[in-house]
């Protein structure tokens, strides 16, 4: 962890202006960061198992109960793809929660949700039958 030394004399009391404070805030940067990072490869690895093994394992059976044998390996793909594009977005989202705060940090996340689900909902509507 680097540490910056505050060069700023804040009030005494105002949140934010103890040395614990500033290193609370640090570990749970690192906390943030290993959570979304570790979320991130799981999926990954989930989606490229899913995808190139096309295997049905790593999802709810619910999901694929309507696909037929043949379809197996195009609906495991799109849904893998899927996979793996919500990973890098945690994956992403983790690296920027390094250097930004606030709202901005959840860019990633969310592109990659919106990335992912057109994936996942093309291959439930075609080789499912329906979304659900």
């Amino acid at each position: 962890m680097i540490r910056i030394p505050v060069m700023l004399r804040l009030p005494s009391g105002a949140p934010g202006t103890t040395v614990s404070d500033i290193q609370r805030e640090g570990n749970n940067m690192n906390k943030d960061f290993l959570t979304y990072f570790i979320l991130g490869l799981v999926l990954i690895a989930l989606g490229a198992l899913t995808w190139k093994k096309r295997t049905t394992a790593f999802l709810h059976s619910y999901h694929y109960k309507n696909v037929k044998e043949e379809d197996i390996p195009l609906y495991t793909k799109r849904m893998g793809v899927a996979q793996i594009i919500f990973g890098a977005g945690f994956c992403l989202t983790a690296v920027l929660k390094l250097f930004v705060k606030g709202a901005l940090s959840w860019t990633f996340l969310i592109l990659g949700l919106v990335a992912g689900l057109p994936f996942v909902f093309k291959a439930q509507k075609a080789n499912n039958g329906s979304w659900f």
